[in-house]
């Protein structure tokens, strides 16, 4: 009668409910939308648990301002949602054996919420739980780290090290190390604002997110960090090194300078934290996460595909510096650590490439709001603001950049046999305590626990990246030497 009265017919009301319930169900079937942050009874609770379990040298970055936190079987992981998809900061911290049970709650809150997955930098420690979730992995760098019991500047290989040390000292530049503890004096606080300043005034893009905590100071755990300090031989602060600390060791978390400073410096500055580490009777220092260093290094024996990435990731050299930052570090000597990018299936590769690259904002992505009532950090010294809340200059990648980045790991993740987590079972494995010795490992132990665990490559692919593989252990990467303007600007 309704429908008569109002001259409608019975094809038009059979069309209007049917987009009713089309536009009910996209309602009911959108992702719940995620806010950036964590509130301040989180961050005491987080901050305690890495404090007791935060032995990987990314646990202190879980703390990050912007990153939610999910708290399950007594440890907890750091996250941000980007749209339809949470990326996940690291491994799980908590308990030994407690990493799998975590993600596993996670993951159920997600498929609530409708969101997917993906783990960005994660160790080898909890790969085989990884697996048993149906997850599956692929290598994308490596984290290059120092034993500073071992570390010397004597021989050969060490050599430029050793002649930058000399070169600043000559010049008459001083290298302090400062405990966070000290920055009481609004002097020195100033000093370091005014270099993160006058640093931050020449980047395109403030580029980080599951290697960087984003601030100099302000929250309770920073007292405990350490700050290398360049000065001039007039006594001004010019540049600066901040460690973040974990229970055997310290992990880098900012380099800043002024701009002008004397090649080198930054290799006393690093030789300084070293040496610090080796007095303070400290295990292991992070020089952080050098992106495809198994690819990029020239020795390396590659497949067709990983040559074609390379190209790739050579082509967009000046944005991700992948090949410099692999050099750089390269000069300490240090223990290769493979780092991967964990995710659902292989059709959801290329959309959780892209989101993990936003994250870490190499390329522009969608904006999520913050958490009402969120835990910030306290401004470094009186009268200036949070470094986390300084303006950046405005920038806006291409949109094809972003793509490139994608379609680089989906080109790695098809052309690495053994890289997939749910594809195969490895045979053997190898391990690295802490001692520095090698042990075989059967591959049902590749679970949690203190020591890294390394796939084991099928047998075909075994001579074919013999050479490649040996990086992820203690090999120093060769890479292809400097050009002289890479050189001037290093």
């Amino acid at each position: 009668m309704l429908a008569a009265a109002l001259g409608l017919g019975p094809i038009r009301i059979e069309l209007g409910l049917a987009a009713l319930l089309v536009a009910a169900r996209t309602v009911m079937l959108r992702p719940r939308p995620g806010a950036d942050g964590h509130r301040p009874g989180e961050h005491s609770r987080a901050l305690e648990i890495v404090e007791s379990n935060g032995t990987d040298s990314l646990a202190p970055f879980a703390l990050r301002e912007d990153k939610a936190l999910h708290f399950a079987a007594g440890g907890f992981l750091a996250y941000r949602v980007l749209r339809e998809t949470a990326v996940v900061s690291g491994d799980p911290i908590g308990p030994p054996g407690s990493a799998g049970s975590i993600l596993r709650s996670f993951l159920r809150v997600a498929e609530r919420r409708r969101w997917r997955v993906v783990l960005t930098a994660a160790s080898d420690r909890h790969l085989g739980e990884y697996r048993e979730l149906g997850l599956s992995a692929m290598r994308i760098g490596e984290e290059a780290v120092v034993d500073p019991r071992s570390f010397s500047l004597e021989g050969r290989k060490i050599r430029k090290v050793r002649q930058s040390v000399a070169r600043v000292e000559r010049r008459g530049w001083t290298v302090e190390v400062v405990q966070g503890r000290d920055l009481t004096d609004d002097g020195l606080a100033f000093e370091l604002a005014e270099v993160e300043e006058s640093w931050r005034s020449r980047q395109k893009r403030l580029t980080g997110f599951a290697m960087t905590l984003g601030r100099l100071a302000g929250a309770g755990e920073d007292p405990a960090g350490v700050y290398v300090l360049g000065r001039d031989p007039e006594g001004e602060l010019r540049a600066f090194l901040r460690f973040a600390t974990l229970r055997d060791g310290l992990s880098l978390d900012l380099m800043r300078r002024s701009g002008g400073e004397p090649n080198g410096l930054n290799e006393a500055l690093v030789v300084a934290a070293i040496e610090h580490a080796r007095s303070a009777g400290l295990a292991q220092i992070s020089l952080n996460f050098a992106g495809f260093a198994h690819v990029m290094a020239s020795d390396a024996a590659l497949s067709h595909g990983q040559r074609l990435l390379r190209l790739t990731l050579r082509a967009v050299h000046g944005r991700f510096q992948l090949e410099r930052l692999v050099r750089f570090n390269a000069k300490f000597e240090p223990e290769w650590r493979p780092r991967h990018l964990v995710y659902g299936s292989l059709a959801q590769l290329p959309l959780a490439a892209l989101r993990v690259l936003q994250a870490e904002a190499y390329v522009s992505g969608p904006r999520s709001p913050s958490m009402p009532e969120r835990w910030k950090s306290a401004p470094l010294a009186r009268g200036l603001p949070a470094p986390a809340e300084t303006a950046a200059v405005p920038y806006r990648p291409r949109p094809a950049l972003a793509w490139v980045g994608a379609t680089a790991l989906l080109v790695l993740s098809l052309v690495l046999p053994g890289q997939f987590l749910g594809s195969h079972v490895p045979t053997a494995a190898t391990a690295k305590d802490v001692s520095g010795l090698s042990q075989a490992v059967p591959a049902g132990a590749l679970q949690s626990g203190p020591s890294p665990v390394v796939d084991q490559e099928e047998p075909v692919m075994q001579t074919l990246d013999a050479r490649a593989d040996r990086l992820s252990v203690t090999r120093r990467p060769a890479i292809a030497r400097p050009t002289a303007r890479e050189r001037r600007l290093e």
